[in-house]
């Protein structure tokens, strides 16, 4: 994939981004737990499956244990958790 952007960006952060080449890099760099198809229907990202409870005040995902980092490594529940206190 090639992307062409009218300037760099200026912040590279998980929680804040300053202008729309900053987010754009983000969201094509990032993986999610669930992502939206083209339908706008809700799939499987790293979670391979997911359960609504406790009228939606509650979320359980069963994480795709294949799932990998760039290195090798598999991606575990606590690297999720980390990515979402680091995001809060």
């Amino acid at each position: 994939m090639k992307i062409v952007l009218d300037r760099s960006p200026q912040l590279f952060s998980h929680n804040a981004y300053s202008s729309l080449p900053d987010w754009y890099i983000h969201f094509n760099i990032t993986a999610t737990l669930v992502e939206l198809d083209k339908d706008n229907q809700i799939v499987s990202g790293l979670a391979k499956k997911w359960m609504v409870e406790n009228e939606g005040k509650r979320y359980v995902f069963d994480l795709d244990t294949t799932r990998k980092w760039s290195d090798g490594k598999l991606i575990t529940p606590n690297d999720i958790i980390q990515s979402l206190f680091y995001r809060s």
